[in-house]
């Protein structure tokens, strides 16, 4: 089981979690080009992200949500969600080793 744990957290769930958050739940509820609708859909992304890891306001919520924020960020910037889906791969396997 530690493998397969191991592959799931590295490769599985951060294209799960950012096709979610950034490519489903940016996509559907933010879609308007503006700054503020930019800056809201990357605070509230990154704050999702943040409560799917951890459900109380404690150190770990915050690095999960800035973490989140991040993520939400690069894909704005890039406007391609395999940009975020590889800084999640690199975040996740740095965390494991």
């Amino acid at each position: 089981m530690p493998l397969w744990n191991g592959i799931f957290a590295i490769v599985l769930a951060p294209i799960f979690e950012e096709l979610i958050f950034r490519g489903i739940f940016m996509n559907y509820f933010f879609n308007k080009e503006n700054r503020l609708n930019n800056i809201l859909a990357i605070v509230i992304s990154g704050l999702l992200f943040g409560f799917a890891h951890e459900l109380q306001f404690d150190a770990n919520w915050l690095m999960y949500s800035a973490l989140g924020c991040f993520l939400s960020f690069t894909y704005m910037h890039f406007r391609d969600i395999r940009y975020s889906i590889a800084l999640h791969f690199l975040n996740n396997l740095l965390s494991i080793i």
